[in-house]
């Protein structure tokens, strides 16, 4: 577990149409599908299923499941972690359009 307050620059890039959510989300830099989407109103969950190296040769998997709550213009998520070989409280963290995703005004 990183300390107290560290931050990290991950990427989500999403697109969709009305309840159904498609694109990736990355952890520690690794970009991951969208799994297992749902929107209703200003709510989303999806999950992820990144590999983690267990031992020299052997993968176990791994389902990360986010919930998020979109507030202003930024995305407030709760992720879990699944089937780690250690253990993982929730976290917390906003999501906030970088400049160059931002919507451009009409010039």
């Amino acid at each position: 577990m990183g300390p107290l307050g560290a931050h990290y620059v991950d990427r989500f890039e999403f697109a969709g149409e009305d309840d159904a959510l498609h694109g990736s989300a990355s952890f520690l830099g690794v970009a991951r599908d969208v799994l297992e989407s749902r929107i209703d109103g200003a709510s989303l969950s999806f999950i992820t299923r990144p590999s983690e190296v267990v031992g020299a040769t052997a993968n176990a998997e791994v389902v990360h499941r986010y919930k998020g709550r979109l507030v202003d213009d930024e995305i407030r998520f709760v992720m879990q972690t699944e089937g780690s070989s250690s253990t993982h409280v929730p976290i917390e963290f906003v999501a906030r359009p970088s400049a160059a995703s931002a919507p451009m005004g009409n010039g």
